[in-house]
């Protein structure tokens, strides 16, 4: 079933609330939590929360259905900040109404997810890896092999397309992007460690985006300018996963070269703050194994961000370092 739609809402701003309730899943999950406490009402201060639940859930009408079912125990407050477990949190203790399957979202998705033929399970669980989702292309680069052939790709996207897995945005754009709801996707992302396969596609992951991003790194000073910060903007989750594996997988010099990399990047765009942050996170643990060159180059770069932020001492030790 698609999700239900919700509506765009930061914390602290004014919210109209009859508004709100316009909004499928918004709807949904107040009529229901209702019926679980006659107490319940949507006001000023719980709204956030209502509408960041409906976000994190994809507007999923079992999980907003589930997660209602908490709201006599927990407040929605204390539920929004519990999602990051939600397989576990959305368990419904009803268990002499319906079929078993429906009883937790984690059941139920397992459930899609054996009706699958082996080479969309492998597919499914691969596209976990990737954090703000994928094109063809990438997809069949991280993904295909070991059980996927690469002139499958699409007809196997198209399947988990049409089974509501899988979710395509093709409108306004030269390629199609693919992405996994959040929910389907924490999912998933079980299934790859259980499959044992996570450090070989994350691994694969890496070694894409540190290729895409060495690359595009010349071309962000061209007449093209915007169309690569553009292309960085929309892929910068998954740049941020790529660092964040070089970090936990040991592989230093990778996530110091992407970060060299997106320096123009993190720069115009507003980033400089964690750029600074992955550069002092990278360089505390580089040592005689990372190549000279990409060693002092990102200290190089580590000093301008630091002069850029105001960090004279920093700079001043980064530069100095560098030249040594």
């Amino acid at each position: 079933v698609s999700g239900l739609s919700w509506p765009s809402l930061a914390p602290g701003q004014n919210e109209n609330l009859q508004a709100l309730m316009q909004y499928d899943a918004v709807r949904l999950l107040v009529e229901r939590a209702r019926a679980n406490s006659s107490n319940f009402n949507l006001n000023s201060e719980n709204a956030w929360s209502v509408v960041e639940i409906c976000r994190r859930l994809d507007g999923l009408p079992l999980a907003l259905e589930l997660v209602s079912s908490r709201v006599n125990v927990l407040t929605v407050q204390e539920i929004a900040a519990r999602l990051n477990d939600r397989l576990n949190l959305l368990v419904s203790s009803q268990r002499h109404d319906s079929e078993l399957r429906h009883h937790t979202l984690r059941a139920t998705i397992d459930w899609s997810y054996g009706l699958l033929h082996v080479d969309e399970q492998l597919l499914l669980r691969r596209l976990a890896v990737f954090e703000a989702g994928c094109t063809l292309d990438t997809a069949e680069v991280v993904c295909s092999g070991e059980g996927i052939a690469a002139g499958r790709m699409l007809e196997l996207v198209s399947s988990l397309i049409r089974k509501s897995l899988l979710v395509a945005d093709t409108m306004g754009r030269a390629q199609a992007r693919y992405r996994l709801l959040d929910t389907i996707r924490e999912f998933a992302l079980e299934r790859l460690a259980e499959s044992g396969e996570t450090g070989r596609l994350r691994d694969r992951h890496l070694d894409l985006f540190l290729t895409k991003t060495v690359e595009t790194a010349p071309k962000l000073n061209d007449v093209y300018q915007q169309l690569w910060l553009n292309w960085l903007e929309e892929e910068h989750d998954n740049l941020r996963t790529a660092l964040a594996w070089s970090l936990e997988s040991g592989q230093i010099e990778a996530g110091l070269r992407i970060a060299s990399a997106l320096v123009r990047f993190w720069e115009i765009r507003g980033y400089v703050k964690e750029g600074m942050r992955w550069f002092e996170r990278f360089l505390v643990r580089a040592d005689e194994s990372i190549s000279l060159v990409v060693h002092a180059y990102a200290l190089a770069y580590a000093s301008f961000l630091a002069m850029f932020l105001g960090d004279a001492a920093s700079a001043t030790s980064y530069g100095q370092t560098a030249v040594s």
